[in-house]
């Protein structure tokens, strides 16, 4: 059998998500857990990677992106994730266990951060 990661990375991100989601609670079991963070991990890659992109593309166009205040402030339109962003993951899985937390959060608070509007 083919992995989820395999798939994914082949095209079938649709088909990927749909059956990690029939999964169920199953997702956390050991044989679908690594499998599954493999998915998260390439899909938040992306999702960085997309994000950057939109940003230079953004500021090459001569965007800048601002705080919310009076002053219109000029601040990063992205800030990447910071060095707590693991220890941050780690903590919610513990916290909140037994709900292990879903493949992509950890994922996701480390690859991709912030972005501001």
């Amino acid at each position: 059998m083919t992995s989820h990661f395999a798939r994914y990375q082949a095209g079938e991100r649709d088909e990927v998500w749909r059956d990690l989601r029939a999964l169920e609670l199953s997702v956390f079991d050991a044989r679908h857990r690594e499998d599954a963070h493999a998915v998260a991990r390439e899909m938040a890659s992306r999702a960085r990677w997309n994000v950057e992109t939109l940003v230079d593309r953004l500021e090459v166009d001569g965007f800048v992106a601002a705080r919310n205040d009076d002053d219109s402030t000029p601040r990063p339109a992205h800030l990447p994730p910071s060095d707590g962003a693991c220890a941050l993951a780690d903590w919610m899985e513990e916290a909140f266990a037994p709900f292990p937390s879903p493949p992509g959060t950890d994922p996701w608070a480390f690859l991709t951060f912030h972005v501001w509007k």
